[in-house]
């Protein structure tokens, strides 16, 4: 009879495994029947089977979906999945799990999604993703990677979208041949820099989010051939100015909050003129120049609350005509020119505490 993966298995041990030392994962075939052992390592033996799992029972086709999370499991060996090759969506987050070997999902050919969120992982080595075919979405965040080799994720050839938030990641050399990446979320990690040609070879993206890094400049060029970005998030970061050569022609949102902008000029914002919410929120901004905004014509909303603007010239929105939402809340603002507004017909909300 054909094995029937429909599963969704959720193992919660809480009185069997929380509070022991993290234990190692052994996926084996018994009688034609698969299961799962869940060993606990003392004195470099294996035993103590905690929990079996039959994957012919009728109990477990629920859908594609295997979840091993909050298991204390701190080691997996490689080719530890052979048998998970009908797995969609594997989610082994929450663990111990410090290093990925190679080959170690090398069976999993229809696995779509992998969720390694709330480990340790330290180490990926080259190949650990080999036979992953169809996987387009990786999540790996809250880990403590510092270096990701740029072979690991080449060997993805569907990968869409790749979530490394909260490690600390000093360099981007893993973006490497990612044709078919659309997201990519490097919030809350070590990078300092960003170098030129990062991106060069990740043309589809989409989402580029480098929100809590250290980052205080981008090179003129370092955006350039990303001409499907639809959002960049470069929030809580140190930038003084941003000036890049690029023309993002899809860019529909750009966010610079909490950064050390002082003067908003047109080099700044031109890098798009299809931009629909502009948010520079808690900035030092003190001076934004009369011609800074002429271009964004498609401007739905901007956001610049929590500056030090103390003038606004009257001809500064003049071409926001479906502007709907504008807040300068909490700047130095003392008064207003006459016809500041008065060419913003579709304005809804305006915000000036």
């Amino acid at each position: 009879m054909n094995l029937l993966f429909y599963f969704f298995i959720f193992f919660s041990f809480h009185g069997l495994i929380y509070g022991c030392e993290p234990i190692n994962l052994k996926i084996i075939q018994r009688n034609q029947n698969f299961e799962i052992k869940i060993c606990v390592k003392n004195n470099q033996k294996f035993n103590d089977i905690l929990y079996h799992v039959d994957f012919n029972s009728k109990d477990t086709l629920i859908n594609h979906t295997l979840h091993l999370t909050q298991l204390n499991i701190g080691e997996i060996e490689s080719r530890s999945f052979l048998l998970l090759s009908m797995v969609q969506n594997f989610f082994i987050n929450k663990n111990h799990i410090k290093s990925l070997k190679k080959r170690l999902f090398s069976n999993m050919k229809n696995t779509k999604l992998i969720e390694m969120s709330d480990n340790l992982i330290e180490t990926i080595e080259n190949e650990s993703f080999i036979g992953l075919d169809s996987l387009e979405t990786i999540y790996i965040r809250r880990n403590k990677l510092i270096f990701i080799d740029k072979n690991v994720f080449n060997v993805l050839p569907m990968l869409k979208e790749i979530r490394v938030s909260s490690n600390q990641l000093r360099n981007l050399s893993f973006l490497n041949d990612l044709k078919h990446l659309e997201i990519i979320n490097l919030n809350n990690n070590d990078l300092r820099s960003i170098k030129n040609d990062t991106f060069s070879t990740v043309r589809s993206l989409k989402v580029l989010e480098l929100q809590t890094n250290k980052l205080s400049q981008l090179e003129e060029d370092t955006l350039t051939n990303l001409n499907k970005l639809e959002i960049l998030w470069l929030g809580y970061n140190e930038f003084k100015s941003i000036k890049i050569n690029s023309k993002l022609e899809s860019l529909k949102t750009l966010s610079i909050i909490f950064n050390k902008i002082e003067i908003l000029n047109y080099s700044i914002i031109e890098i798009s003129h299809s931009i629909e919410i502009l948010l520079l929120t808690s900035n030092q901004i003190k001076k934004i120049e009369t011609d800074c905004f002429k271009n964004l014509t498609k401007l739905k909303r901007i956001s610049l609350q929590d500056n030090l603007i103390e003038d606004l010239d009257s001809e500064i929105f003049q071409n926001q005509l479906i502007l709907n939402e504008l807040n300068i809340d909490r700047n130095k603002l003392k008064y207003l020119k006459n016809f500041t507004f008065c060419y913003l017909k579709k304005l809804v909300n305006l915000s000036l505490i």
